[in-house]
């Protein structure tokens, strides 16, 4: 009997290890001014990114991981014409115990010109996100959740994991998704076409009304809500 509970102890704790592990162990810290930059892109593998907003003007980025060796590259490339803050996995496929957090902070003030942000099987979770031009958030697995979104044009997409969009202010978009779920809450009406598309996840959209109006209004830009077998529901709200 003590053998089988032996077994199962190490078991759970190998699989579970990378859920419970404390992926604030920080074992990277950086910043840089963002005055000199002028986009910030990011492609992660297992690793998770959380992008929160601070008070200051630097762009502060830390990596929490219980493996040094494997953690994320992180580089400010500049030439005449631009400087991109870049995040990239180093290893494709996390081994048995890895965990690994990418924690970004951005200014208040701090708007880029472009935001794209990639995970594969880790979650991408953000407070609010301000871009100029667009923003690009993928996944493969991992869920992406955002609280709130400004730019001229959004495209989110996933493949299994769910998407959550709280506070989308953008001029248009595209989000699609195969299985996983959408939610998305709209908070001003669309300037251009806009798509939310989804193979066979429910979709959800809450849109605000502007002067009794909606998004789905025939003198309003052409506003496509598509799933093959998932449910559709769109509420408004005040």
């Amino acid at each position: 009997m003590k053998k089988h509970w032996l077994a199962f102890a190490t078991t759970f704790i190998l699989v579970c290890f990378p859920v419970f592990a404390d992926s604030r162990n920080l074992v990277f810290n950086e910043s840089f001014a963002y005055t000199n930059i002028d986009s910030i892109i990011i492609s992660l593998s297992y690793e998770n990114l959380k992008v929160s907003q601070i008070y200051g003007d630097e762009i502060v980025v830390e990596i929490g991981s219980n493996n040094i060796k494997k953690i994320p590259q992180v580089t400010l490339k500049q030439d005449e014409l631009s400087s991109v803050l870049k995040i990239e996995s180093t290893v494709k496929r996390a081994t048995l115990g890895n965990s690994c957090t990418v924690y970004l902070y951005l200014p208040q003030d701090f708007i880029a010109k472009e935001l794209d942000f990639s995970v594969v099987s880790g979650n991408l979770q953000a407070d609010s996100l301000q871009a100029e031009n667009s923003i690009f958030l993928s996944s493969i697995s991992g869920r992406i959740d955002t609280a709130a979104c400004s730019t001229e044009y959004l495209l989110a997409s996933s493949v299994s994991g769910n998407i959550t969009m709280q506070k989308i202010s953008v001029g248009y978009f595209d989000i699609k998704n195969v299985s996983g779920k959408i939610f998305a809450e709209l908070e001003k009406a669309l300037e251009a076409k806009s798509k939310i598309s989804s193979v066979s996840g429910n979709i959800q959209v809450y849109y605000k009304r502007i002067k009794n109006e909606s998004p789905f209004s025939d003198d309003s830009p052409e506003f496509i809500i598509s799933s093959v077998v998932g449910k559709i529901e769109t509420v408004p709200f005040d």
